[in-house]
């Protein structure tokens, strides 16, 4: 619960830090840094996705992997 709202306090403040503690410095922290530079609510909604939507490429579930 913690860290959820510590990471929404990060998104509204100031996104690319929110991706960057959720994700580590890949490309979505640099996506994210031109998104809010063009302005800053794209930056949020784009953090707001990776930070609980956004599930890397081959980290998806056993089941749905399987398809069972």
């Amino acid at each position: 619960m913690c860290v959820t709202v510590c990471e929404l306090i990060f998104i509204i403040i100031f996104p690319p830090i929110a991706i960057l503690i959720a994700r580590g410095c890949d490309v979505h922290f640099f996506i994210n840094i031109v998104l809010t530079i063009i302005g800053w609510i794209p930056g949020v909604i784009h953090a707001i996705y990776i930070c609980f939507y956004y599930e890397p490429p081959g980290t998806a579930h056993p089941a749905i992997q399987y398809n069972l």
